[in-house]
């Protein structure tokens, strides 16, 4: 067709179909801005067309499609028990409207003026501007020990990750929630923007196992807001943006919080909305009087464990059996 709309022609023309090759590096960087729905729905639609009418870059996506989900996989290990989707969640989380004292008051340090700005627990629950700027820090003297701080981390974390899914219109599972207790058991974690952090029962003055906690290193553990790498054990941890941060501890204040070696600075106190827990979140028995998390054949269980133990015996009994020998010892 082009030789035939030229007035002249001085070479041969040749056509070339053009070759396109595709590294595995790449394909990795394009699953990790899927969800495993829209993976498995690329692939299905690569699968409905004949091979002959597949373009190289399916073809060389369904060569490597095994060994893609494979590195994932692997990259998400150790930790991937650890994270949940919070419509979902695997274990008894107590109800938004089952949650009592939300009055109760925290406060964070504002910027220049150095005022206490004061909060209610209720707010965390109803503006997401709070946990999308600044860490939540739930703490509470030895004597909080069954108020409900864990269970009103979660239940904020699932109530933040749900919304956040349903206002911008994204697949459930992308309402992501990761509990831990320290730092390094994420380093293998692949974090991405609005993923819910717990770090429960996390304290920075535990020095044997938060090893390589320092002022500086808080400062970024406390900033939603900005992107950047805590140390770990033989591996960074990498935090995009957008990271929300709750954390849970048993202390009076912050400074008891961080330590002797570690100072609660300001900046600190400007990152942070730092709640002390005195009164109870859950109400005493809630999950026994709603019957949650018990096993329905515990019952069955119970029976057969105490039939294999020896019933109570007299301390006459007990004395004779001392003397009893076994007959082929004798």
């Amino acid at each position: 067709m082009i030789s035939m709309s030229m007035m002249k022609i001085t070479s041969n023309i040749t056509a070339v179909q053009k070759i396109t090759r595709y590294s595995f590096e790449q394909f990795m960087d394009i699953l990790r801005k899927l969800t495993t729905e829209q993976i498995e729905t690329l692939k299905g639609n690569i699968v409905m067309k004949s091979v002959k009418g597949r373009s190289d870059f399916e073809h060389s996506f369904m060569r490597a499609h095994a060994q893609l989900v494979k590195v994932s996989n692997l990259r998400t290990k150790g930790s991937k028990d650890m994270c949940f989707n919070a419509f979902e969640p695997p274990f008894p989380i107590v109800e938004l409207n089952d949650l009592i004292n939300l009055n109760q008051e925290g406060s964070r340090m504002e910027e220049v003026s150095r005022a206490q700005v004061q909060y209610r627990l209720r707010d965390m629950f109803t503006n997401a501007e709070f946990l999308n700027n600044y860490a939540v820090l739930f703490l509470g003297s030895d004597r909080t020990t069954g108020y409900g701080k864990t269970q009103l981390a979660l239940a904020l974390a699932c109530h933040y990750a749900k919304a956040r899914c349903e206002a911008l219109g994204q697949p459930k599972d992308t309402a992501k929630v990761l509990l831990s207790s320290t730092i390094d058991v994420v380093k293998d974690f692949e974090f991405t923007q609005g993923t819910v952090w717990i770090l429960d029962e996390f304290k920075p003055a535990d020095t044997d196992s938060q090893v390589y906690v320092t002022e500086n290193m808080l400062k970024v553990l406390l900033s939603p807001r900005q992107s950047g790498t805590l140390r770990a054990r033989n591996n960074d941890i990498k935090l995009p943006e957008g990271v929300v941060r709750i954390i849970t501890s048993n202390a009076v204040d912050g400074q008891d919080w961080c330590g002797k070696k570690i100072l609660y600075s300001d900046p600190l106190k400007r990152k942070s909305i730092r709640f002390n827990i005195t009164k109870p979140l859950v109400p005493s028995g809630y999950f026994q009087s709603k019957d949650v998390g018990h096993d329905p054949d515990v019952s069955a269980i119970s029976d057969l464990m105490a039939s294999r133990l020896a019933p109570d015996v007299e301390e006459e009994t007990l004395a004779s059996r001392a003397s009893w020998t076994c007959p082929w010892r004798q």
